[in-house]
């Protein structure tokens, strides 16, 4: 389990439990708890990554062969790659939102709609953008899925309150 699904496993534990014992109201106020911090969470992480991915490349690869030309490019890449950071994250607790719904076909839905955004997004921006292409279409990969499995699990919720 990678540190951060550890993280939101424990800010958000047996989601289907709480959903299923306590009310509606309750199970999407935590999801909206959860959300919102981890976004902070996680924006926060991106932006030092962002300001240190100079240092850090510098550090841990730079000299010999890699030298100041890989460095900024890679440390670019990593910058860049660091805005993706919050999205990745909060599809973790939007997913075991829908989990907890017992729906996992929406989850998956939205999981292929974020890379098939990955696949063309990056292919369009290769030409310009280079190998900046990539982090960046993984980023607004990651923020079609979170979009998608934010709107599929309020719907999901609110037919929910319905019944």
């Amino acid at each position: 389990m990678t540190p951060i699904a550890t993280l939101l496993d424990r800010i958000f534990p047996r989601g289907a439990i709480v959903l299923s014992v306590l009310s509606l109201a309750y199970f999407a106020m935590g999801i909206i708890r959860n959300v919102v911090t981890i976004a902070i969470l996680t924006t926060a992480a991106a932006a030092a990554l962002v300001v240190l991915s100079g240092t850090l490349v510098h550090v841990l690869l730079g000299g010999g062969k890699f030298g100041p030309d890989d460095v900024a490019r890679t440390s670019a890449v990593v910058a860049v790659f660091a805005l993706s950071i919050p999205f990745d994250a909060l599809a973790y607790p939007l997913s075991r939102g829908l989990y907890a719904t017992h729906d996992t076909i929406r989850q998956v839905v939205a999981s292929f709609a974020g890379l098939g955004t990955v696949v063309v997004v990056t292919q369009a921006l290769v030409p310009s953008m280079a190998v900046l292409a990539i982090p960046l279409g993984y980023t607004a990969g990651m923020i079609v899925k979170d979009v998608l499995l934010a709107v599929l699990l309020a719907r999901r919720l609110r037919r929910s309150r319905g019944h």
